[in-house]
């Protein structure tokens, strides 16, 4: 997702592809956090909770910027066991990973 007034309507197109009788799984750097995620995809869809104590999933030391901003997203199906794997500097994201069932 870009970070610019793009983004509105790149959530909302992503909601428009997600078919509601298909199993959907999104996932990637939204640049926003989970409650504006979930504000724009609608209640169809869940974003797998990360725990309280996790690593952010997007490190930074200055700004004020969320620093969870890498969700998993479904719908039509579960997420469970939802969890920040730190990379050490690999990259300038943190790995999230999750269980999908159902």
């Amino acid at each position: 997702m870009t970070g610019d007034l793009r983004r509105a309507r790149q959530l909302a197109r992503l909601a428009e592809l997600a078919a509601p009788d298909r199993t959907t799984v999104l996932l990637g750097d939204f640049n926003i956090d989970r409650t504006a995620v979930a504000t724009a995809l609608g209640p169809d869809f869940t974003i797998a909770e990360l725990p309280p104590a996790s690593a952010p999933t997007r490190p930074r030391t200055s700004g004020t910027k969320s620093q969870f901003i890498d969700h998993v997203i479904v719908r039509g199906t579960r997420v469970q066991d939802a969890s920040v794997v730190a990379v050490d500097g690999l990259s300038d994201h943190n790995f999230v990973r999750a269980t999908i069932t159902g």
